[in-house]
């Protein structure tokens, strides 16, 4: 009866049914396990990084002071030229027509690390009172760091041998001027510091940061 029983080895002989051992194949549903290959879906994370494409940051001015040049005083060139607001102008009769600029900081933060930057603007809104308004912008430059308690003592020195943005000609009471600055200006999570210089005798008053439209920084990455 043990070759009976070899008979049922015979029926290992069903070894087919070894193949059935292919149902092992079905192990193969440990293929299914490729469902955790699924886990690819987590490649969809991928798709987060879609969310990382093409976007833009803007950034209000932590500074936003004009000066006197001559003798600096953010607090004394603010209550010349009126609450809230800042001038630039060659020859300011609030100050025996010494030159103002303003100065602008702003602090960038980490968004926009691993981005590459496509567009920078600065946008500067006129005082909405007559005599606001001028027949000049000013000039836009990179200036040497400084914090506002420095404005006090020391005009901020120009970087470079020209302006990051030319005039841009009139400057209209109320409206929004918009400079175009290089793109390799801005990096994460290191500040920008500007200055805005006279280009005529007729002074324009920008918002500062207390304005309702404060100096801002906008920012296009992809």
């Amino acid at each position: 009866s043990g070759g009976g029983v070899g008979g049922t080895a015979a029926t290992g002989g069903g070894g087919g049914t070894a193949g059935t051992g292919g149902t092992a194949g079905t192990g193969g549903t440990a293929g299914t396990g490729g469902t955790a290959g699924g886990g690819g879906t987590a490649g969809t994370g991928g798709a987060a990084g879609a969310d990382a494409g093409p976007g833009s940051v803007s950034y209000v001015a932590a500074v936003a002071d004009c000066v006197n040049v001559d003798s600096p005083d953010p607090d004394a060139c603010e209550t010349a030229t009126g609450t809230g607001l800042m001038s630039v102008d060659l020859t300011n009769d609030d100050f025996a027509n010494a030159p103002t600029a303003v100065f602008l900081r702003f602090n960038l933060d980490g968004a926009l690390a691993g981005k590459t930057v496509t567009s920078v603007s600065l946008s500067l809104t006129v005082g909405s009172n007559p005599g606001n308004e001028s027949d000049s912008t000013g000039d836009v430059w990179r200036v040497a760091s400084f914090t506002r308690a420095a404005l006090f003592s020391a005009v901020p020195s120009k970087v470079g041998s020209s302006p990051l943005a030319g005039d841009l000609g009139a400057a209209a009471q109320g409206g929004t001027i918009t400079f175009t600055l290089p793109s390799n200006l801005p990096q994460a999570s290191t500040p920008v510091y500007l200055g805005v210089f006279a280009a005529s005798t007729n002074g324009t008053d920008y918002q500062n940061a207390k304005g309702g439209s404060p100096p801002t920084l906008k920012i296009d990455y992809q």
